[in-house]
């Protein structure tokens, strides 16, 4: 059974953006993947995402996101 929008959502935060997961990344983004970074540039598909990810990070040492309720 697929995961819900919530649990996904929550997954994807949490393991992706909070711990840095990769093989997690590529597990939830399709190849097709389209997103807009903070500066405005486009970036596809799981890889772009995580040259993004990375660049956060490293810019933001300890860098997590929070989902309030």
């Amino acid at each position: 059974m697929a995961p819900t929008a919530t649990v996904l959502v929550e997954r994807f935060y949490h393991r992706v953006w909070n711990k840095g997961d990769e093989v997690e990344a590529r597990n939830i983004l399709d190849a097709d993947f389209r997103f807009r970074g903070s500066l405005g540039s486009e970036l596809r598909g799981p890889d772009g995402f995580i040259a993004y990810m990375r660049s956060v990070h490293a810019a933001l040492e300890g860098f997590t996101c929070q989902i309030d309720r």
